[in-house]
C-alpha cells in the first residue's frame, strides 16, 4: 500500500486563490490573467502533488481559450470586410460640380457580413462556456482532493 501524498496548505492556498482570479477571469480578463502568473510561478512546485495538475489544468485553459477567442475575432473580421470593402469602395465623389456621399452596398456583402459575424459570434459564446466549464470542473475536483485529467 502506497501513501498518498498530500500537499502542503500553501499550495492548497495558491490553487484555490488562482481559481478564484480564474473565476472572476470569467468576467473580466485581466484576473485570469494573474491566476495565469500564479499557475506558471507554482506549477513545478517540488512539494504540490496532484495539486500541479490544477496548474497545468489552468495553464492549458487560458491559452486555449485565448486561442478561440482570436479565432472567433477573426472570423468576425473576415465577415465584415466584405461590407467594409463595399462602404469603401462607394465613398465620396464630385458628381455635377457636387461633392456627393452615397453608399452602394450589395446585399451579397450585407448576408456573407450576418454569416461571419454570427459564427463568429456563436465562437465567442462556445469559447466562454468551455472556459467556465473547465473553470468549474477543476473547482469540484480541487474540492474532492482529486487532479484532473
Amino acid at each position: 500500500m502506497t501513501a498518498v501524498l498530500v500537499p502542503p496548505q500553501k499550495e492548497y492556498n495558491a490553487i484555490w486563490i488562482a481559481y478564484v482570479l480564474f473565476g472572476i477571469g470569467i468576467f473580466m480578463w485581466w484576473p485570469a490573467l494573474l491566476g495565469l502568473v500564479v499557475c506558471y510561478s507554482k506549477r513545478n512546485s517540488p512539494d504540490g502533488g496532484f495539486i500541479a495538475s490544477h496548474h497545468r489544468w489552468l495553464i492549458r485553459s487560458f491559452w486555449l481559450s485565448l486561442v478561440g477567442y482570436v479565432a472567433s475575432l477573426a472570423a468576425i473580421a473576415v465577415g465584415l470586410a466584405p461590407l467594409a470593402r463595399d462602404a469603401i469602395r462607394s465613398g465620396a465623389g464630385k458628381h455635377d460640380g457636387h461633392w456627393e456621399q452615397s453608399l452602394d452596398i450589395a446585399w451579397s456583402s450585407i448576408f456573407a457580413t450576418i454569416g461571419g459575424a454570427s459564427l463568429g459570434a456563436l465562437g465567442l459564446i462556445a469559447v466562454w462556456l468551455w472556459f467556465v466549464y473547465r473553470v468549474i470542473r477543476g473547482i469540484v475536483r480541487l474540492s474532492d482532493a482529486q487532479p484532473v485529467p
